[in-house]
């Protein structure tokens, strides 16, 4: 970041954070430990290096979330909650693209 920082000194940039991605411990999905503490630093990061930040697990509904993205009708992500089908993807992607114009409008004079 800090390369391109150097390069590019007035670039916007943008930061994705981590979506839910949780651990399957026997028959069930659970929720990482540090996935709130790596949201966190990363979002840190982002601030510190003027970018702005999109929280992909607050938007998908939490930790645990990706279980519902799964069992959803139809589903919106792949049996092994981590990959997203192509309608849950065209969802994520439209939902970040609405924020992205939702900022340039409220940052416009």
């Amino acid at each position: 970041a800090q390369r391109v920082r150097q390069a590019f000194p007035d670039a916007d940039c943008l930061v994705l954070g981590p979506g839910d991605f949780p651990e399957r411990v026997g028959d069930s999905w659970v929720a990482r430990p540090r996935l709130a503490e790596i949201v966190t630093a990363v979002r840190g990061l982002a601030a510190t290096h003027g970018c702005g930040f999109w929280d992909e697990l607050a938007f998908m509904g939490g930790a645990g979330s990706m279980v519902r993205w799964v069992q959803s009708d139809p589903p919106l992500a792949r049996e092994d909650h981590l990959h997203f089908r192509p309608i849950g993807a065209a969802v994520k992607g439209r939902e970040l693209v609405d924020a992205l114009v939702l900022g340039y409008d409220a940052a416009a004079p």
